[in-house]
């Protein structure tokens, strides 16, 4: 029986040393699928681009670390109906690693992000609400999209809004994106671990099997 648990030690010290899945930083890449602007075409008429790089960028995080990127431009804006405040909602997908799983869906995730537009007396703005993702095991990061002003155009007497294009000057007109990765998932160990110990075990158990033998 000594020697079972010898040999059981020694391969929890050994299964201790082998490589684990990496906790500390995650790969994060941007799909192709669905990155837009969704809002009531009844209400705004927005024109705008989504960057043309942003399929198929990679960018690796540390826990705490963020990586920001161009999401989209914006040309210009007009509100069609006369309101306080529109909604607003930006869809960015993701391309998920294994270890990303997001509501067991482990290949393309899109990630809604709320915001609101509205009119000032001089601008009309444009927010959004960060989001949480929860993915992995306990491993969770933000997105947060930064907020933008329009302003009448050039020479205009008038404000912008209802009835009348906005304009975004200079770079303003950026919807910029920034990912922070606030806890990395858990590790776990590789497969082949679990079937190196088990080889292990196995092996202890069948030589106490032998000489009892």
């Amino acid at each position: 029986m000594s020697r079972i648990i010898l040999a059981l030690s020694l391969a929890l010290v050994f299964f201790g040393t082998l490589p684990v899945a990496d906790a500390t930083v995650v790969d994060f890449e941007l799909g192709d699928a669905d990155n837009s602007l969704g809002y009531d075409t009844t209400e705004l008429s927005i024109n705008y681009e989504i960057s043309s790089g942003l399929s198929g960028t990679t960018f690796a995080l540390e826990e705490k670390e963020s990586f920001q990127f161009d999401f989209a431009t914006i040309t210009s804006i007009m509100a069609l109906v006369d309101k306080d405040t529109y909604s607003i909602t930006a869809y960015l997908s993701f391309i998920l690693p294994e270890e990303m799983v997001v509501q067991n869906d482990a290949t393309v995730k899109t990630i809604e992000v709320s915001g609101q537009c509205g009119m000032s007396s001089e601008e009309f703005w444009m927010y959004f609400d960060p989001v949480d993702v929860a993915f992995g095991t306990d491993g969770l990061f933000t997105l947060q999209l930064g907020d933008v002003y329009a302003y009448p155009s050039t020479g205009s007497d008038t404000t912008c809004g209802y009835g009348y294009s906005c304009y975004f000057p200079g770079d303003e007109d950026t919807i910029i994106a920034t990912v922070t990765l606030q806890k990395s998932p858990t590790a776990v160990p590789e497969p082949s671990t679990f079937i190196l110990f088990g080889t292990i075990l196995a092996g202890a158990l069948g030589v106490k099997g032998i000489r009892k033998g």
